[in-house]
């Protein structure tokens, strides 16, 4: 979605209110966002989120970093035939990719052991990983993960930094937020799933750093012995079925990386039984969540065209009660 919002402009001296945002989801529906920020000066950055941090990257990075590339096809990519007479683009695109040469990486290999190096306190990998293997990691888990090939990741961030130019040059509209065609229904099952699975990676890296701190104080760890293997668990203090019951009963997610969700309380209603079509009512309505219950906006709310058709429903079905 390319968007217009002014709180973009607030992360930093040179940042503008253009963007432009992708939510990417796995096969196991959990979902990370990815954004591209536009600056005054022409360059654009990579924003994303992990374990409720925000982290900004240098756009041409994560293209050098995604597979083997130079700036004549970055640049041919960017910008088509009748693009290039375009001084707005061209000049933007030319000051992209000059002021990446401060950072002297020029292979993929030189890209992925920098990304592996900066950030591998943050993704909590294993001592004994290249820095190499931290930055395809990185790649993996947090750039365009609903894509697999790298080569469609590269093609994927072309397409978004030039929707974010086309946004900036008046060429594109922004698009609407608020509208049905952006949004999605998150079921109850996908977000239990979800919560499973992140107390359940909790847990194993737990179980991963008390037989790496046994390891480093010389402690013999004997996998084959059962009473050395109970005692492990036994120090790993993670119950996977309190913390489900907790979300269920409350409402409230207590979770380190927040599961890319906008809010962390609101997530269940009581079902008030005044009767029993305002109980059964619960069970068949779309709740949009607290935060929207909380969004404050000066926008219009226009009729968008997707609503016309239940709008024009409602107006038929006044007009023949009227005639009645």
């Amino acid at each position: 979605m390319a968007i217009i919002r002014s709180s973009f402009a607030k992360r930093g001296k040179s940042y503008s209110q253009y963007g432009v945002q992708i939510r990417c989801v796995r096969p196991d529906q959990t979902s990370q966002t990815n954004v591209l920020h536009y600056l005054t000066d022409g360059n654009v950055t990579f924003r994303f989120s992990w374990r409720k941090n925000e982290y900004l990257v240098p756009a041409v990075m994560v293209l050098k970093a995604l597979c083997e590339t130079n700036d004549r096809e970055i640049f041919d990519g960017l910008l088509t035939i009748i693009d290039r007479e375009n001084t707005f683009l061209t000049d933007r695109v030319e000051l992209l990719l000059r002021t990446y040469k401060a950072y002297q990486l020029y292979t993929r290999t030189d890209t992925l052991q920098y990304l592996g190096e900066k950030f591998r306190i943050v993704m909590r990998v294993a001592p004994d990983m290249s820095d190499v293997e931290v930055g395809k990691e990185f790649l993996r888990k947090i750039v365009l993960v609903n894509l697999e090939d790298p080569r469609d990741k590269f093609r994927m961030m072309l397409f978004m930094v030039r929707k974010l130019y086309s946004l900036v040059e008046g060429s594109c509209s922004p698009d609407n937020p608020d509208a049905i065609q952006h949004q999605e229904i998150l079921l109850g099952g996908f977000l239990y799933g979800q919560i499973i699975k992140e107390r359940v990676e909790e847990y194993l890296d737990n179980v991963t750093s008390e037989l790496r701190r046994q390891v480093t104080r010389g402690m013999l760890v004997d996998f084959n012995n059962k009473d050395h293997r109970v005692r492990i668990f036994s120090k790993v203090n993670e119950n996977i079925g309190t913390a489900l019951e907790y979300f269920l009963s409350t409402g409230n997610l207590s979770s380190p990386s927040g599961l890319d969700l906008q809010q962390v309380s609101g997530f269940t209603i009581v079902a008030e039984k005044i009767n029993f079509y305002r109980f059964l009512s619960h069970f068949r309505m779309v709740h949009r969540g607290s935060f929207f219950a909380q969004l404050k906006t000066t926008t219009v709310r226009k009729l968008l065209p997707e609503s016309w058709g239940e709008f024009l429903r409602c107006i038929t079905v006044d007009w023949q009660l009227t005639a009645i």
